[in-house]
């Protein structure tokens, strides 16, 4: 606050333009401009009232925290959304997509999936709906079905494998890499990535472990060529060797 003339301090941010507001709750966590600068003042109100990006992170987020952007923020405002069910936040992205349905963020264009249950399906049906979605992270390979029908996916990161994954690999021929540019992940057979490759012409950044069972494929790998080149300036590959191969799934090259 500054001393004004009259009988009420003026609050310093309200003799900014609402631009510069804006810019600054740019670097901040919807949580973090709610708790700091709500009911500050009447002009700030008005300007968090009116923003329409916010980075909602609801991992490991203090319940009144949670319950204040539930009660503050419209789902149409928010541009990125972090969602978590592990053991600090349990059952949290169910509940909070009962308040507001994934379909309703018309204007999200980035998504992490931190431990959610493959239960929780029906909460991400309408997924599909979300013209502007570019970004998605997971945990986990299962939960690519939610993107077969991105068309404009950007960045895919999937940050962990687990057993049940191996019989969800297929998962990745469904998707669009057209325009996709940042790719991790965790777990990829050589047949997989030749895939990807073909289908990514716009890749610059890959992150993956290839799988392959013994060392006649990582010299059927080094001896393949790219039909079109790719420019890729961050590339990470680790080769993994294993003798167990889970039923079903085919990991040696044709």
């Amino acid at each position: 606050m500054i001393p004004s003339l009259g009988k009420q301090p003026i609050f310093i941010l309200d003799s900014l333009p609402k631009e510069i507001i804006y810019t600054i709750f740019d670097y901040l966590w919807a949580h973090d401009i709610l708790y700091s600068f709500l009911d500050s003042s009447a002009i700030i109100n008005s300007i968090i009232l009116t923003y329409h990006n916010y980075h909602v992170n609801f991992k490991s987020i203090l319940k009144c925290l949670f319950d204040l952007v539930c009660c503050s923020i419209r789902s149409n405002q928010i541009t990125s959304l972090i969602l978590s069910d592990d053991n600090e936040t349990p059952c949290q992205s169910k509940v909070y997509l009962s308040l507001f349905p994934i379909e309703e963020f018309i204007n999200l264009r980035a998504i992490t999936l931190s431990d959610i249950e493959n239960d929780n399906r029906t909460s991400f049906t309408n997924i599909h709906q979300l013209k502007y979605l570019n970004y998605f992270e997971t945990d986990t390979l299962s939960h690519l079905w939610m993107i077969e029908t991105i068309p404009k996916l950007k960045r895919l990161i999937v940050n962990k494998i687990s057993d049940h994954d191996y019989n969800h690999e297929n998962l990745l021929c469904a998707i669009s890499f057209f325009y996709l540019r940042n790719l991790t992940l965790p777990y990829c057979s050589y047949n997989n990535l030749r895939q990807i490759l073909r289908s990514a012409p716009k890749l610059t950044s890959l992150n993956i472990s290839l799988i392959i069972s013994d060392c006649t494929g990582i010299d059927y790998f080094a001896e393949q060529h790219q039909e079109a080149p790719l420019i890729i300036n961050n590339l990470t590959i680790s080769i993994d060797i294993i003798s167990y191969i889970p039923c079903g799934i085919s990991i040696e090259p044709k």
